[in-house]
C-alpha cells in the first residue's frame, strides 16, 4: 500500500487577535504528519518526521484584503518540527502519538521595526484509530480515531520578566480532544486513490483563561502513482489536495475575541518518492485560494513542507 505514496497534513494558519495584535499561530500544532491514512498492520512500526515552513504578511477584513491603520504586523512566520509514530497493536486497531517543536515563531511589527519571537515544545497528541468498515474487493475502508491533546507546558513563556505575547507562545497551555477520520477509495489498476479526510479539535481554558475555538479542518485528495522505469529515483506519486478550515472564535475571560475565527480554502500540489522500497520522501506548497476572516485578522500567504517516512515490520 505504501508504494502508492503517503499524504501529509500540511500546515494551516488560523488566526488569534488579541484587539488588533495579529497572531498566525493556529491552536496546537500545525496539522501535519500523518503519513498513514488508515490503521496499521499488527505488530508494524510507522516513524514519520516533518518540517513545516508558513508565511504570513497579508491583513483581511472579511473575505477582502485590507490596508488601513489597523495593521500592526509586518509579517509572521514559523518554522515547525514534527515527528510522528504509529504502532499497530492489531490489524483494525493502531495506537499514535505526535509531539512538535517550534524552531521559530516570529512577528515583525510595521511601526516600530521590531520583532518578538521565541521557540520550544508545541503540544502532544495521542490517539487511537480504528478501522470500521473495509472491503478489499472494492479497495474501501473507513477509519476513525479519538485522542487527547496534552501541552508540554501549561506556563506561558516570558522575556525580561514580560509574558511574551500568546502569538508566539509554541503551546497553547491547554489540554483538549481531538476526532479523526479518514475514509479512502482507491482503484490499483490505475494506481489512483481518493480521500477524504477531517480533524476536529477542542481546546479547555488555559491559565491566562484563553479558550481557543474548535477548528474543524477537512481535506479532499487525489493521487495518482507514476512508475517512470527509467530514472533512478523511477516510483513517484503525484498529490492535489483541496482542504478547508473552519474556526471558531476564542474567548478571553469568556469573553468572545471579535477578531478571531474564520474560514480558509487551500489548495495544496504534492509531490511523493518512494526510495529503495524503504523510505518516503514526500513535499508539499500550499496555496490559500479563499480567506475569510472576522473582523481584521492577519492571513496566511503560503507554506511549504517535507516528510520524510520509514515503516518497520511490515508484512510482505
Amino acid at each position: 500500500m505504501i508504494r502508492y505514496g503517503i499524504l501529509l497534513f500540511i500546515c494551516s494558519i488560523c488566526v488569534f487577535t488579541q484587539g488588533f495584535a495579529q497572531c498566525f499561530a493556529s491552536p496546537g500544532n500545525p496539522v501535519g504528519g500523518t503519513a498513514n491514512m488508515g490503521t496499521m498492520q499488527k505488530n508494524s512500526v510507522r516513524i514519520a518526521s516533518n518540517f513545516q515552513h508558513s508565511y504570513s504578511d497579508t491583513y483581511f477584513e472579511g473575505h477582502s484584503k485590507y490596508t488601513g491603520p489597523k495593521t500592526v504586523i509586518q509579517n509572521a512566520h514559523y518554522n515547525f518540527m514534527q515527528l510522528l509514530g504509529s504502532y499497530g497493536i492489531t490489524d483494525v486497531i493502531t495506537l499514535e502519538a505526535e509531539m512538535g517543536y517550534f524552531i521559530q515563531k516570529k512577528l515583525h511589527y510595521k511601526q516600530t521595526g521590531t520583532s518578538v519571537g521565541t521557540n520550544g515544545l508545541s503540544n502532544s497528541v495521542v490517539s487511537l484509530k480504528y478501522n470500521f468498515f473495509q472491503n478489499d474487493d472494492t479497495r474501501f475502508s473507513i477509519v476513525g480515531s479519538i485522542g487527547a491533546n496534552i501541552p508540554f507546558s501549561q506556563n506561558m513563556k516570558q522575556a525580561n520578566g514580560v509574558v511574551l505575547p500568546l502569538d508566539v507562545q509554541p503551546s497553547t497551555g491547554s489540554f483538549g480532544a481531538v476526532w479523526q477520520t479518514y475514509i479512502l477509495k482507491e482503484n490499483s489498476f490505475r494506481g489512483e486513490r481518493w480521500f477524504y479526510t477531517n480533524r476536529i479539535e477542542y481546546y479547555n481554558p488555559n491559565k491566562e483563561n484563553v479558550q481557543f475555538g474548535t477548528a474543524l479542518y477537512q481535506s479532499i485528495y487525489y493521487s495518482k502513482h507514476f512508475d517512470f522505469q527509467s530514472w533512478k529515483l523511477h516510483d513517484w506519486t503525484g498529490i492535489i489536495q483541496c482542504k478547508n478550515l473552519i474556526k471558531l472564535p476564542n474567548y478571553k475571560d469568556d469573553a468572545k475575541i471579535k477578531a478571531s475565527g474564520g474560514y480558509t480554502f487551500w489548495i495544496i500540489p504534492q509531490i511523493n518518492v518512494f526510495v529503495k522500497n524503504t523510505w518516503n520522501i514526500s513535499t508539499f506548497i500550499s496555496i490559500p485560494i479563499y480567506q475569510y476572516v472576522h473582523d481584521i485578522q492577519l492571513g496566511n500567504r503560503y507554506g511549504w513542507g517535507l516528510q520524510i517516512t520509514r515503516d518497520f515490520g511490515l508484512k510482505e
